[in-house]
């Protein structure tokens, strides 16, 4: 299992989610959210992070974590290369291989996509950011978007997450979307009071 950054901040479970990656040694790398949690509050956050009425999220995110498991999720890399014998190396990323913040959207041109990639030795790359499921080719690169277990932002609710298996050659992707109950997410907003804290 490797996860592309993002496991924390939408969601009243956030630090539950880090143990359970930490517990599980998940390959885990930082998405922008991360950067949320590590950085607010610090010399190298925007000052526009002190906003409350842009980021009411931030300060309670904050309050969900302990400085031991901020510290765990402070070691997790920005990106990783996974180098397995039986396909070709593929970069994990969050949002671009330059950036966690820049999107690779699925209707971005061939141009676009060329221009984030520049520079990415390995030949398939997987993104998160977006939260939208995506497969596209460019010259050489093949990019994979998962989609989102938790926050899909592409109209459907169910927890989405991509199989890739090997023929040798090149990956073939499984997309996978599964329903699940949401009582329990919405039962753990109302115990923390989180439109009272939040908006």
């Amino acid at each position: 299992i490797v996860v592309a950054g993002d496991l924390v901040n939408w969601g009243p479970f956030s630090a539950q989610v880090v143990e359970r990656a930490f517990a599980e040694r998940w390959a885990v790398i930082r998405g922008n959210n991360e950067y949320y949690l590590l950085d607010h509050g610090t010399t190298r956050a925007p000052s526009s992070w002190s906003d409350r009425s842009q980021y009411p999220l931030l300060p309670w995110l904050q309050s969900q974590f302990t400085s031991e498991l901020r510290a765990v999720v402070a070691t997790w890399p920005d990106t990783i290369g996974l180098r397995f014998a039986d396909g070709p190396p593929l970069r994990i990323v969050h949002g671009t291989p330059g950036s966690p913040w820049q999107p690779l959207y699925p209707n971005a041109s061939d141009d676009e996509l060329r221009a984030a990639l520049d520079g990415t030795d390995e030949s398939v790359v997987v993104a998160g950011h977006t939260h939208i499921a995506m497969d596209r080719r460019v010259d050489r690169w093949r990019v994979f978007n998962p989609g989102s277990v938790g926050v899909p932002l592409d109209g459907s609710f169910d927890a989405r997450y991509l199989v890739l298996e090997s023929d040798g050659i090149d990956w073939q992707p499984t997309f996978r979307r599964v329903s699940y109950d949401r009582q329990p997410l919405f039962d753990e907003f109302e115990r923390e009071r989180f439109l009272e804290q939040c908006g």
